[in-house]
């Protein structure tokens, strides 16, 4: 909770405070995960993420 999330043309980046970020992309996660137009949160915690050509990916990684 409390972490930011910014999606680019690169991949997902999740920002954990300050100091300190996670890059995701095709690289690290074996998804099209590159070139995001969208990011939603559900109720449950859930990352949503639209990406052009790659579809709708659900991340329900630690947030």
């Amino acid at each position: 909770m409390g972490n930011k999330w910014i999606g680019t043309n690169k991949g997902l980046v999740k920002l954990i405070g300050l100091n300190s970020s996670t890059l995701f992309d095709s690289g690290s996660t074996g998804l099209n995960i590159n070139d995001i137009r969208g990011i939603a949160e559900d109720q449950n915690g859930n990352i949503w993420i639209a990406t052009n050509g790659g579809g709708l990916i659900e991340y329900k990684g630690n947030h």
